[in-house]
């Protein structure tokens, strides 16, 4: 079960490097702003959506199978599943109306949102190494 998390894990983390660091910038270079924040804004629920569905499964799937896995990564699992829940609930649907209402509260949170993301990667990094 320890390699079927692993995949998953591993393939999340590829997923979000790859869409973080290539796709959204070559977005941004490639349309106008608008056009790609419409882009993203309609990629980013699915993006955390499939998030949130790996860190939940790989949490029980370890709960129920490799309790010493599970204990050692209980608090890496936990706090990318509240990452995730924190996204889909406050931060996408604050930022689709402060986009509208208020463009420099939009880039403060932005800014968060960026920080908040890459702690989830770092963070899936340091599942992905104690899974190995």
């Amino acid at each position: 079960m320890n390699n079927i998390v692993l995949f998953m894990i591993s393939t999340w983390f590829g997923v979000s490097l790859f869409f973080s660091f290539d796709v959204a910038p070559t977005l941004f270079d490639t349309l106008s702003t608008l056009l790609a924040g419409d882009v993203v804004a309609k990629i980013f629920p699915m993006y955390f959506g499939i998030g949130l569905f790996i860190f939940l499964m790989s949490f029980f799937i370890l709960f129920f199978s490799e309790k010493p896995t599970f204990r050692k990564n209980f608090a890496f699992l936990i706090l990318n599943i509240v990452i995730f829940i924190v996204f889909l609930v406050f931060i996408l649907p604050e930022a689709s109306f402060l986009k509208h209402t208020d463009y420099h509260a939009f880039l403060r949170l932005h800014a968060f949102s960026m920080v908040l993301n890459l702690i989830q990667m770092i963070n899936s990094f340091f599942i992905i190494l104690s899974l190995l």
